[in-house]
């Protein structure tokens, strides 16, 4: 009898905890932490990634994300300042993907965008990060 009262403890704790995480994920506001991602991004990067527009998340087996008026810059020695500028990009991917090692990006739709990469004589281009 013991045993079935600290189950049921376990597996209210569990749901608990589980519900809260779902709550969380489809209340979040992305826009709320712009700022955060701008700063991975550029850590990651070494780049800047401006978002000045909205963030939208669409959570389900096909996850979208639409990201709008973002700039993502090119290094000192490119030609020009953005490597991208994009007003509009809606992104599909797997949710599932990304658990594992590769993601999986079923679709990616741009509008109003500017995608500008360049490749030096000696073989240095913009599209490699962290040099």
């Amino acid at each position: 009898m013991r045993w079935i009262r600290l189950l049921l403890i376990v597996l209210a704790v569990v749901l608990l905890v589980t519900g809260a995480g779902v709550i969380f994920v489809l209340t979040v506001d992305l826009n709320d932490y712009k700022q955060t991602i701008e700063r991975l991004v550029e850590r990651g990067t070494g780049r800047t990634l401006d978002i000045d527009g909205r963030i939208d998340l669409e959570l389900g087996a096909k996850t979208a994300l639409t990201l709008t008026d973002t700039r993502f810059s090119n290094p000192d020695w490119a030609t020009n300042e953005y490597m991208a500028r994009v007003g509009r990009a809606y992104i599909v991917l797997d949710l599932r993907s990304v658990l594992s090692d590769a993601i999986l990006v079923e679709l990616v739709e741009l509008d109003n965008s500017e995608l500008n990469i360049e490749l030096q004589e000696s073989g240095r281009n913009n599209w490699t990060f962290g040099d």
